[in-house]
């Protein structure tokens, strides 16, 4: 049984990151249904806009209480996640200016950070034990997986036969 070291400010404010990323993207799955609660779509939007803003400040300050030359694999995915949040942020807004097809590129930027983040969270993180990495990394596989499955039978339910 390793020891874990303690918790630094830094891994805080990038589990807090995690989180809020987290729950606006749950927000925007499950948006049909909040819709058919509030019945106003400007409410659900302004609150994934919160959400999503409180995710960069807080992977801002990661970054900057945290920031390493990349020199391992997991550091390695924590900034390429941090260039899919970038781009996922910019096709949101892009999608805010009605640029056409922006939203699907924000959906799929959108499912590339969250495990990228997960896979550096296992891959760096000294605070977890390795059983919960283990875990971590299958079930990111797990929903990776399901999500391409659904991305692929959407496709080949709308080809003509």
């Amino acid at each position: 049984m390793s020891v874990a070291s303690a918790m630094t400010a830094g891994d805080l404010y990038g589990f807090a990151a995690l989180f809020l990323i987290a729950l606006a993207a749950a927000l925007m799955l499950l948006r049909s249904k909040v819709l058919k609660l509030t019945k106003n779509i400007a409410l659900v939007r302004v609150i994934h806009l919160v959400l999503s803003s409180a995710a960069g400040l807080f992977l801002a300050l990661h970054i900057s209480s945290l920031f390493l030359p990349p020199v391992s694999t997991g550091i390695l995915l924590g900034y390429a996640a941090v260039i899919a949040s970038v781009v996922a942020w910019l096709t949101g807004t892009a999608f805010l200016q009605k640029v056409k097809d922006s939203l699907f590129f924000h959906g799929v930027l959108s499912s590339i950070l969250i495990p990228l983040s997960m896979m550096h969270v296992a891959a760096t993180s000294t605070n977890l034990p390795m059983y919960w990495s283990q875990i971590l990394l299958v079930a990111t596989a797990a929903v990776v997986f399901a999500n391409a499955a659904l991305h692929i039978k959407r496709a080949l339910s709308s080809v003509p036969r």
